[in-house]
Order: structure tokens, then sequence, then C-alpha cells
């Protein structure tokens, strides 16, 4: 597989995260593949796929109306269990 700009293809994987907060891996993975080159696309799909989890799970989105837990050392940790 040729080089992958892999800051822009985390950038367009962020930005399809924001943009379809329901979507699926396999959903973002397929629409995004197609910016490469045909033979490039099996392949980008497994990288897509693995961005989308680090992407995931480095900004974890909360259902609406829910705050996110306070620190551990928080006064307010305590009262909530």
């Amino acid at each position: 597989m040729a080089k992958v700009d892999q800051d822009a293809a985390r950038r367009a994987v962020s930005a399809w995260i924001d943009a379809h907060p329901d979507g699926t891996l396999t959903e973002m993975a397929d629409e995004l593949k197609k910016a490469y080159p045909e033979d490039q696309q099996k392949d980008m799909t497994i990288v897509l796929r693995g961005m989308g989890v680090a992407e995931i799970r480095r900004h974890p989105y909360l259902p609406p109306g829910v705050p996110p837990d306070p620190p551990e050392d928080s006064p307010a940790a305590g009262e909530q269990r």
C-alpha cells in the first residue's frame, strides 16, 4: 500500500464521527475509503476502522443531558455512588 497521509485520514474520521454520532464504524469506513484509489480501499477499510476506534476512545460521546463523571478525588464523586 502506498504511503497514506495519516493526519488527513484522522481528520476525515473525526469529522465523519462528529457529523454522524449514530453512525457505525462500518458505515464510516465504507464512505471514507472511496477517497482512496480502488486498489487501496480494502486496506484503508481496516486503517479507517482502527482510527475510528481510537477517535471514539479519545472523545467519548455522552447522551444529551448526561454530565460527565466528576474526578475521583472530587467531593462530588462520593455523592454519586
